[in-house]
């Protein structure tokens, strides 16, 4: 919500500063000569005096984005000197909303659960199953037969033979439920003997039927996957190829000019390099074309360009985390590491201590974030024994609204052996969590 409402915000001082722009270029009363050629060969010029708004708004447009196209030339001097100011100003308006479109549209998701991860673990609190401990037979069953998407996965690690398998999952999609019931016993009775994994007593965790699930998915299913984990830049890749026929079409049909000019003029508009313009500002609809063409295309372009770029560094940014987390420890390292492991008086590290300095070696966190985590722990361990109960914590946040997502499944398992979801106290850990 605060991301959209800045970006509305963004938005608004954008269109603000274009259309103050254009009343000021149309209101001083500037003049042009615009050269034109004749059939025969002859320049001429003809004298555009003053401007129109469509013009002056294609000349605020193309002035705050640098494309200079140069048809139009300001006459006046009240005109020039309010061009530097918004230029100036279109640099940091134009940046400053071209950033947080792309923050907004580049920002990973953060969350700590997957999507599939979240779906099993709502399943597995409608079960009244421990899914992160593991599901034993029984609740395995409940799982495939109220949600046979799951059963699909099992049915395809089971039966080696995938026309067999496809077989058994159109059958077991088909059946009600009573026939659902006798199906999973069937296929669950084989995967415990050809199935390692089926073997012990908690029989899988959602971590492994994720696992399941994306080993055996189909082809069209993992490049679904595929396709929706990288679907914002896909759009954005379609949006800009799209944007770009857009303007090759306006420059051969509208424009006259012949395939290759008219790719010209849609990327050099887009890129900003500004080496083809219209080929007269007498038309209003050509030139309110080009300023709306530009002013949308060029963040298109933009976002475009950051994606592709994410994509690119993505990989080499997971290798460089791994390789940061392998490496050996400096002595200034340490001695932060001592810093730290002193808060609680004890001599050893322990885990919590230990997270921290890795988060902050990694660069993932810094120390201000760290230590609002620890204010914010602080306030709800009242009693200063440094464990909160989970009531108290859960009440931070819409108590019902807790309970039933799966984040609350997440912290009513954060330790072995809970029976009563709200009996047991979080240390510090578990909070960050």
């Amino acid at each position: 919500m605060h991301g959209r409402r800045s970006l509305i915000l963004a938005a608004s001082a954008v269109l603000l500063w274009l259309l103050g722009g254009s009343l000021v270029y149309f209101s001083v009363g500037n003049c042009s000569e615009i050269p034109r050629m004749r059939s025969n060969g002859v320049v001429t010029t003809i004298q555009q005096c003053p401007w129109t708004f469509a013009q002056s708004f294609y000349f605020s447009v193309q002035t705050g984005l640098s494309i200079g196209f140069g048809l139009l030339s300001e006459s006046q001097n009240i005109s020039k000197l309010y061009s530097c100011v918004h230029i100036l100003a279109g640099s940091s308006v134009i940046s400053g909303a071209l950033a947080l479109f792309a923050q907004l549209a580049l920002a990973r998701h953060t969350s700590f659960q997957s999507k599939e991860e979240k779906l099993l673990a709502e399943a597995s609190e409608k079960l009244h199953a421990d899914g992160y401990k593991g599901f034993t037979l029984s609740q395995l069953r409940g799982l495939m037969v109220t949600y046979p998407h799951y059963a699909n996965a099992i049915i395809r690690k089971t039966y080696k033979d995938h026309v067999a398998a496809r077989q058994m999952i159109t059958e077991f999609k088909a059946a009600d439920h009573q026939r659902r019931q006798a199906m999973a016993d069937e296929i669950l009775h084989v995967s415990v003997q050809v199935v390692e994994q089926f073997k012990c007593a908690n029989v899988l965790t959602i971590r492994d039927i994720e696992e399941i699930d994306q080993a055996t998915a189909p082809c069209t299913s993992r490049i679904k996957r595929a396709m929706g984990k990288h679907f914002n830049f896909i759009l954005a890749c379609t949006a800009f190829i799209v944007w770009i026929v857009i303007g090759l079409l306006f420059s051969v049909y509208a424009d006259g000019n012949d395939f290759v000019t008219g790719l010209y003029y849609a990327v050099s508009t887009l890129s900003t390099a500004g080496m083809v313009a219209v080929k007269t500002v007498e038309s209003q609809a050509h030139v309110l074309f080009t300023a709306f063409y530009a002013l949308i295309g060029v963040p298109i372009y933009g976002l475009f360009l950051g994606m592709f770029a994410n994509l690119l560094i993505d990989g080499y940014y997971k290798q460089q985390v791994q390789d940061t987390l392998k490496e050996k420890f400096n002595r200034a390292e340490l001695e932060f590491l001592d810093h730290i492991a002193d808060n609680d008086q004890q001599p050893d590290v322990n885990f919590a201590e230990f997270v921290e300095f890795q988060l902050l070696r990694l660069g993932k966190v810094d120390r201000d974030l760290i230590e609002s985590i620890r204010k914010q722990f602080r306030n709800l361990d009242t009693d200063g024994s440094g464990r909160v109960r989970k009531a108290e914590f859960l009440h931070q946040v819409d108590f019902k609204e807790a309970l039933a997502s799966p984040t609350s499944s997440v912290l009513m398992n954060a330790k072995e052996g809970d029976i009563t979801p709200l009996s047991r106290n979080l240390d510090i850990v578990e909070v960050c969590v």
